[in-house]
């Protein structure tokens, strides 16, 4: 297996981590999968892992959440690396610890698709929300895997 995505962020202390699998450039209906890390002074109280898009214009943005999930209801990763979580036959929900990891795998909806325009503009991204720590990792959904481009010019 090849070695996950890591945002191009420098390492902030205390700030959750997503690591993609898959890439953030993904066709309509594509799985996206990856692991969200952390390293907390103490276990979180609550932890939630959402995909959305946004689109903006000069007067306007809008933001839609398309999934949430309570990150203690994903599979915690094993220390030790061996076997994928989701074969598992039964899953429980498990209390965020301090030092954690959990894999994800999300199916991408088929649409909108990411685009960049002089006008508007729709992008998606994935975030992770801990108390008093965000991180988000930009997407890129289209048939061809790139943001499509509405003019000419903006090439």
């Amino acid at each position: 297996m090849s070695r996950p995505n890591r945002p191009n962020r420098p390492n902030r202390p205390n700030r959750p981590i997503i690591e993609l699998e898959t890439g953030p450039s993904l066709r309509p209906g594509d799985t996206l999968v990856g692991v969200v890390r952390w390293t907390q002074p103490q276990p979180p109280e609550f932890g939630r892992l959402w995909l959305g898009w946004r689109s903006r214009s000069a007067e306007h943005e809008d933001l839609e959440r398309v999934v949430e999930i309570e990150l203690s209801s994903l599979p915690r990763v094993d220390d030790d690396g061996s076997g994928d979580p989701y074969r598992r036959r039964e899953h429980h929900e498990t209390p965020l610890a301090a030092e954690d990891a959990r894999q994800f795998r999300l199916s991408m909806p088929i649409e909108p698709y990411s685009f960049r325009g002089k006008l508007v503009s729709l992008e998606w991204s994935l975030h992770v929300e801990l108390p008093f720590h965000r991180e988000r990792v930009a997407l890129v959904l289209s048939p061809s895997g790139a943001p499509i481009v509405l003019h000419a010019d903006d090439r």
